[in-house]
């Protein structure tokens, strides 16, 4: 079915990708995201892989009515939403891809929107996605990560010093 997808989705259809402002595609991916990452909540937590019993409501009423948006999402433009996500190996593979594909899309981009995107989606995948591994149960890796993560924010704003930029994605 993927194999298909990606041949037909290249040579016959792009959904509505073509017609519709790219604003709208990005907000429908971002939406998905956030349901992706609310109907997470029981797996890893809402942030540093903390739990919160309230959040049972919000987690069932968008497990009950997520399909209506992703739908929603898989029309507008269907080359966007790579068929389903079952495996919580391929969900997280899903997730963080947005992290490469949106500093890549953003260092071609001029200006500074590589920032936004860079650490905006990577301080996403520390503060919340990475807590469905295994390896976050090491205090010590994850200490090490944060420190790298820190390292590199600094290097990458050097020149500007706009941290506050880091939190426009997680936000």
């Amino acid at each position: 079915m993927l194999l298909f997808k990606l041949i037909h989705g290249h040579i016959f259809y792009d959904g509505l990708a073509a017609t519709v402002p790219e604003g709208l595609a990005q907000g429908s991916v971002v939406a998905i995201l956030v349901i992706a990452i609310i109907i997470a909540i029981p797996r890893r937590g809402i942030i540093f892989g903390l739990r919160k019993n309230s959040s049972a409501n919000v987690v069932q009423f968008v497990k009950k009515y997520h399909g209506y948006i992703m739908s929603f999402g898989t029309v507008l433009n269907f080359h966007y939403h790579p068929v389903s996500h079952r495996s919580k190996s391929w969900t997280l593979l899903l997730e963080t891809w947005v992290f490469i594909h949106g500093t890549l899309t953003a260092i071609i981009q001029p200006g500074i929107g590589w920032q936004i995107f860079s650490y905006g989606f990577l301080a996403m995948f520390l503060l919340n996605q990475i807590y469905q591994i295994q390896i976050s149960q090491n205090k010590i890796f994850m200490a090490m990560l944060y420190i790298v993560f820190t390292f590199s924010m600094y290097l990458g704003f050097k020149k500007d010093k706009a941290y506050y930029r880091a939190t426009f994605i997680p936000i």
